[in-house]
């Protein structure tokens, strides 16, 4: 049977356009390639682990092996398509493109890092690299960012204050010849 599913994984991998590496990692790491194919504590079943809601969202058949592969391979299809990075599809298709999107790429679950990591080290970085090229982020690009600080010019902001100083001090000029000393003597 797990050789028919495997085989079956193969054939929907090419009808829907994913590449067969991509889907077999994800196979393999859902359902040790349909050797386990139990309910997880999270609900999803098969050997394509769908979530009840997934699947009939996808209109398949949760329980029917061959019927849950065609779904699961619809499925990363469409992380594939929406988020471009087959990396990042994949954490979609275990964490839910929501939290894909909420987090602007991989989410920071410690389930979700590890999935991705077994995904790499199934894959290799070097078939991640030659993914192909029609797989463009969509949605990815319109998550909200997460917040980034801007480097801070220091000598910049410590040469404004110091500045700023002198120029409290009075109407005194200082001479061009006079060389700052000490802490400043970097900053200017």
């Amino acid at each position: 049977m797990v050789k028919d599913l495997l085989n079956h994984l193969d054939a929907m991998a090419q009808k829907h356009g994913v590449p067969v590496d991509i889907a077999r990692a994800v196979f393999e790491i859902e359902s040790g390639s349909g050797k386990n194919m139990g309910k997880s504590s999270a609900g999803a079943r098969g050997p394509m682990q769908l979530m009840p809601g997934t699947a009939k969202e996808l209109g398949v058949n949760i329980d029917d092996p061959f019927d849950n592969i065609e779904g699961g391979v619809r499925y990363l299809k469409k992380q594939l398509s929406t988020f471009g990075d087959p990396t990042v599809a994949v954490a979609a298709y275990n964490a839910g493109p929501g939290n894909v999107r909420k987090y602007g790429g991989i989410p920071p679950f410690k389930e979700t890092q590890k999935y991705v990591q077994k995904f790499v080290n199934l894959v290799g970085a070097k078939n991640l690299m030659e993914a192909p090229k029609s797989m463009k982020p969509t949605e990815l690009a319109l998550a909200p960012k997460p917040r980034q600080s801007k480097p801070i010019d220091v000598a910049s902001v410590a040469e404004e204050k110091f500045t700023s100083l002198l120029a409290g001090l009075g109407k005194k000029k200082r001479s061009k010849k006079a060389k700052p000393m000490g802490i400043l003597a970097g900053l200017i």
